[in-house]
C-alpha cells in the first residue's frame, strides 16, 4: 500500500541519515560526513547550523566551501566552528544563512566571509540552489527538520546513492566533513590545465557565461553592509577577505575587460569595511600549472593548504611559508595604491 511505501521510504532516509541530520557524540568535527551530501548543501548546513550553533562560522561560495579548514586555531580559539558556505551562494543568500546563525547562537563570536565578484551580481537560481531551501532558516524547531528531511523524496535518493556508495567500497570523491568543509578530489585522469580551460571558458568567454555583461548589484552589497553594521553592533569579530584564485583568473579578467569592474567591486567592498585582499599575480597564485599543483584544483578553487595561508595573514600568525606578496589589507585611502 502507498502508506508501507512511505514508511519503508521513512525508514531508509531515518536509518542512512544521509545529510547526519540527528546529532553524533561519537563523531570527530572533522570526520567524513555522508558522501552526496553536497547535492544539498543548503539544507543540511541550514540544519547544522541549528544543532550545532557555532560561536563562530565561515561564509562564501564555493570557494570557502573547499578552501577554509574550521579547524584553524584562529577559529576554534572561539568554541565550536562551522563551514556554512555554500556552492553559488550570492551575499543575500549569505546574508540569510548568517542570520541563522545568530538566531541560533545568540552568543556568536566570530564571522570569516570569503568574498568573490560573482556573489554580487544580480541574483539568479543556479542548478546547485534548492528552490525550497528557505523553509529551513524560518524559526520551526530542529526536530520539525529532521521530520521534513525523512519524508523527502530527495532524501530518499541520497540516501539510496550512499547506501550504493558504501557498497562499492570506493572512497567517495567528493563529500563534507562534520564540520561543513567540503573535500573534492579530482578524477585521476583529470589534468589541471583541461579543467582550467573549461572554468575560463565558461566564465570568461562564452556568450552568457559566468561574468559575460554582468555588473555589481546595490542589492548585494546592501546584504553585505548588513552584516557588518549587525557584527558592529553586537560586538562580533568580523573577518573580510577577497579570494586567492589562481594568476590566469587575473589574466582572464584583463583580457575580457572584467579588470574595471572587479577594481570597481573592491572599491564597493572597501566602502563598507576593511577587506583583506588575496586576489591578483603573486607568489602564491602562480603556482606552475601541472598534476602535482597542491594549491588549487583549478583556476577558481583552491585547497586548505592556501586557506590556512589566508587565516594565518588575517589573524597575525607567523608562517615562513607565506611570501611577503600575500595577502593586504585594503582601506579606501590606500586602494588606489594597491
Amino acid at each position: 500500500s502507498v502508506a508501507i511505501t512511505v514508511m519503508l521510504a521513512v525508514g531508509v532516509n531515518v536509518a542512512i541519515d544521509p545529510y547526519q541530520s540527528r546529532p553524533d557524540p561519537s563523531a570527530g568535527a572533522a570526520e567524513t560526513r555522508r558522501p552526496y551530501a553536497y547535492r544539498n548543501a543548503y539544507v543540511f548546513k541550514a540544519v547544522a547550523i541549528k544543532r550545532l550553533k557555532p560561536k563562530a562560522i565561515v561564509l562564501g561560495n564555493s570557494r570557502t566551501d573547499i578552501g577554509v579548514d574550521p579547524q584553524h586555531p584562529s577559529l576554534r580559539r572561539v568554541g565550536t566552528v562551522y563551514n556554512a558556505a555554500l556552492p553559488a551562494a550570492d551575499m543575500q543568500t549569505i546574508e540569510k544563512y548568517f542570520r541563522k546563525a545568530l538566531a541560533s547562537q545568540p552568543e556568536l563570536k566570530l564571522v570569516v566571509i570569503g568574498l568573490d565578484l560573482v556573489a554580487f551580481f544580480p541574483h539568479k537560481t543556479y542548478t546547485e540552489v534548492p528552490s525550497d531551501f528557505e523553509r529551513y532558516l524560518d524559526d520551526r524547531s530542529f526536530t520539525w527538520d529532521i521530520l521534513d528531511t525523512a519524508f523527502s523524496t530527495h532524501t530518499l535518493l541520497t540516501s539510496m546513492r550512499t547506501w550504493g556508495q558504501g557498497l562499492s567500497g570506493q572512497e567517495p570523491r567528493e563529500y563534507y566533513l562534520n564540520d561543513g568543509r567540503r573535500v573534492r578530489h579530482l578524477p585521476d585522469d583529470a589534468k589541471p590545465i583541461d579543467t582550467m580551460k573549461f572554468h575560463l571558458l565558461q566564465a570568461y568567454i562564452r556568450p552568457g557565461g559566468w561574468y559575460d555583461g554582468r555588473h555589481v548589484d546595490a542589492s548585494q552589497l546592501r546584504a553585505l553592509q548588513a552584516i557588518v553594521d549587525t557584527c558592529n553592533s553586537r560586538g562580533i569579530e568580523l573577518k573580510l577577505f577577497i579570494s586567492p584564485s589562481h594568476a590566469v583568473q587575473s589574466v582572464a579578467r584583463a583580457e575580457s575587460r572584467m579588470s574595471d569592474e572587479f577594481d570597481r567591486w573592491k572599491r564597493e567592498l572597501v566602502r563598507i569595511a576593511p577587506v583583506w585582499d588575496f586576489s591578483g599575480i603573486h607568489t602564491v597564485t602562480q603556482e606552475p600549472i601541472n598534476p602535482s599543483m597542491t594549491g588549487y584544483q583549478e583556476s577558481s578553487h583552491y585547497n586548505p593548504v592556501i586557506g590556512r595561508m589566508v587565516l594565518d595573514r588575517m589573524f597575525s600568525i607567523h608562517n615562513e611559508k607565506i611570501p611577503a606578496d600575500f595577502g593586504a589589507l585594503l582601506s579606501p585611502g590606500m586602494l588606489e595604491d594597491h
